[in-house]
């Protein structure tokens, strides 16, 4: 199956919006394009109401139920669905003919100049050129027959669920400028192609490259623009479960390279959970900022707030040099959270140069051992550190 968002023949926007019959609030949809391997094509509708369907049409039943084509500028908000704000770039661009937005539809032959970037679940993930698009893009490889493998060992079921899930949330982010813009994928050989913007640099080597820590005020204006992701994942009962320093990008905005944008990236094993049971046991994330009650495996259910942690453990890593909180190798990690999980006692230790009363106390909740004790989401979101721009507009989040 070759998949990818609608591009707009105008400006090459990705953003497309359908409006229904009568053009009614109702109806509006993001859209979401697939061609199947023998060549029928379906459309998949990913309705914004609250929550994420997918529904296949023919291309008779798509021309009955929608007969507008937009590609949105500047902002378009739909508060009347589920409050998803869309920050778009389009040109305005509107048709009757639905073909007029069908998007690229890659092939193997049309990246060159591959590099290896590094090694990912299931798969690798490289530097190329692309032919159709004129530009330097970023290559994901994901081996679908390893994945099954590793499935049926572990006995989980639905691999090929989980590996359309990463799909599924690039294109849902792909409205959002501060997550990896999602330019389409495809499947030959039991491989599964998926091609994203390339940025410049991880958070890891960004800040190994500067030298020195982020300023306090720095996390803040860059992480803001990040908060409206973790937002939207939480409405959308997604957990990712590698939030590390390696998954947030960096692209420069300037050619002076004095100023950039943050982008999160990789959602490899994010998940779409059920909201009140949690997620399904099992080790998942990295060493560095994997939460304790998994690393430990002392909950079978665990929430969303996982990615809390280790979102506390970046901001601390970004705000000490890279420096861990609880220990500098992993055993010592581990062995804090052995010691202190049930007490949740263990103290968080600030440099002195730390000055900001409202980043510590953050901190010191989104690091709490034990996820009973850890700050929610919502009040994440409506943290003092993060200002008045952020206290707002909760709805459906816990």
């Amino acid at each position: 199956m070759m998949t990818g968002p609608l591009v707009c023949p105008k400006c090459k926007n990705m953003n497309t919006i359908a409006y229904g019959k009568g053009n009614t609030i109702e109806r509006i949809a993001k859209i979401f394009f697939s061609v199947e391997k023998d060549g029928k094509k379906f459309w998949n509708f990913s309705i914004t109401n609250n929550f994420l369907e997918d529904e296949f049409f023919d291309e008779e039943t798509v021309n009955k139920k929608y007969t507008t084509w937009i590609c949105p500028p500047g902002y378009f908000t739909l508060k009347e669905i589920d409050g998803t704000k869309f920050i778009t770039k389009g040109c305005g661009f509107f048709s009757n003919k639905f073909n007029d937005f069908l998007p690229i539809i890659y092939e193997e032959n049309d990246f060159i100049n591959k590099k290896m970037i590094k090694k990912a679940h299931y798969g690798k993930i490289y530097s190329a050129y692309s032919i159709k698009d004129k530009e330097e893009i970023c290559l994901k490889i994901i081996d679908l027959e390893e994945m099954k493998f590793d499935y049926e060992q572990n006995d989980l079921k639905d691999y090929k669920t989980d590996s359309d899930n990463e799909i599924e949330m690039l294109t849902l982010f792909s409205n959002n400028e501060n997550s990896v813009k999602f330019y389409g994928a495809f499947i030959k050989d039991n491989k599964r192609y998926i091609i994203t913007e390339k940025c410049d640099l991880n958070l890891k080597e960004f800040i190994k490259k500067r030298g020195k820590p982020l300023e306090i005020e720095e996390i803040k204006k860059n992480f803001i623009p990040i908060n409206d992701i973790l937002k939207l994942m939480q409405m959308k009962l997604i957990i990712h479960r590698d939030l590390k320093l390696e998954n947030f990008l960096v692209k420069y905005v300037n050619p002076e390279k004095t100023e950039y944008k943050i982008k999160l990236c990789d959602y490899g094993i994010s998940k779409f959970i059920n909201k009140d049971n949690g997620i399904f046991s099992g080790i998942k994330g990295s060493e560095d900022t994997i939460a304790p009650e998994i690393r430990l495996q002392k909950i079978q259910n665990y929430q969303s707030n996982v990615d809390i942690f280790s979102l506390g453990i970046i901001f601390y890593q970004l705000s000490h040099s890279m420096k861990h909180p609880f220990g500098p190798c992993h055993q010592d990690c581990y062995n804090a959270y052995k010691a202190h999980y049930e007490n949740d006692d263990i103290q968080i230790e600030f440099d002195e140069s730390i000055k900001n009363e409202d980043f510590k106390d953050l901190l010191r909740k989104m690091l709490k051992l034990n996820p009973k004790n850890r700050i929610s989401w919502q009040n994440y979101f409506s943290h003092p550190f993060f200002g008045a721009s952020q206290q707002n507009d909760f709805s459906g989040i816990k």
